[in-house]
């Protein structure tokens, strides 16, 4: 399995993590001019802990998931599907919807979780990009928050291969400093190309069947 992290960054590439695998799953992910949003390499922050996960299961036909673990003093929200997104059957070990874009992005199908705790200092996200089966394909992603009530994306890319297990990103938070109170998250996925339109979602950290969606980052003491 291919595994980076990326991070939205202002002026480019910086450093390399991980795997000689990091240029096929990170490069195209995004525009290297600066100024713009695009997904770079970088080191996890110091000090940084896991402060929520989603166990990623095939079980919740409501596309509705419990936190399965919090750090003390943090409340996770569930993680949920958009209204917009056709009602379908749970996916094993995938939280998937089959009608993505196909090409721009939509703002109105997402997939949204959250923490609340008094302040808490984001450091990065890590799941897995995923068809719910063999077929293969490519996709567009994006993560925005509530601190600018969606507006902009503080993190995005591409993955160039969707087939189980799909490609592990790290998207970088570290930008949005320390937040006081809640904090919700949507990830978005668009630009979806396959020859066979698969269902695409997300998987848990490593892509395997059981693992979890994390949110890492650090609370006030």
């Amino acid at each position: 399995m291919k595994s980076v992290i990326c991070d939205l960054k202002l002026s480019g590439w910086v450093g390399v993590v991980s795997s000689a695998l990091v240029l096929s799953a990170c490069s195209g992910a995004a525009s290297s001019e600066p100024g713009e949003a695009n997904a770079a390499v970088s080191a996890v922050s110091e000090g940084a802990d896991v402060l929520a996960a989603w166990e990623i299961r095939g079980d919740s036909p409501e596309y509705v998931l419990p936190a399965t673990s919090s750090a003390d003093g943090i409340t996770p929200t569930e993680l949920t599907r958009a209204s917009a997104f056709a009602r379908t059957a749970a996916y094993q070990d995938t939280f998937a919807a089959h009608d993505w874009p196909t090409e721009n992005l939509d703002l109105n199908k997402y997939f949204e979780f959250g923490v609340e705790g008094s302040t808490v200092t984001l450091d990065h996200l890590e799941f897995s990009i995923s068809s719910t089966n063999a077929r293969g394909g490519s996709a567009d992603w994006q993560i925005r928050s509530s601190v600018d009530d969606f507006g902009a994306a503080i993190a995005e890319g591409s993955v160039d291969e969707l087939a189980l297990p799909g490609i592990a990103v790290t998207p970088s938070l570290a930008r949005l400093g320390a937040i006081e109170g809640a904090v919700t998250l949507r990830i978005y996925i668009f630009n979806v190309a396959s020859d066979e339109f698969p269902s695409v979602g997300i998987r848990g950290s490593d892509g395997t069947a059981g693992s979890s969606l994390l949110l890492v980052g650090s609370t006030a003491d």
